[in-house]
């Protein structure tokens, strides 16, 4: 009976590891498309971006969007 109680333990603070790891990573997705609740826009700036790519960042962007298009524009870096 003591081992399976302490199998039940184990198996129950296992669970509540990954319930608690799966939590953390959906948290800092959710920061990552919209930190403070809010479109990533509207909180980080371009420097951010371009500390993160570099500086090619900007041309490398010229060259996939559309200029002439003003609509929203999904671009992967």
């Amino acid at each position: 009976e003591n081992a399976l109680n302490r199998l039940e333990r184990t198996l129950t603070h296992a669970d509540q590891a990954q319930v608690r790891t799966i939590e953390q990573q959906l948290q800092r997705l959710c920061n990552s498309l919209a930190p403070e609740r809010k479109p990533q826009e509207r909180v980080l700036s371009i420097v951010s971006f371009l500390f993160e790519q570099g500086w090619d960042m900007i041309p490398r962007l010229l060259a996939v969007m559309e200029l002439e298009d003003f609509g929203l524009q999904e671009i992967e870096l």
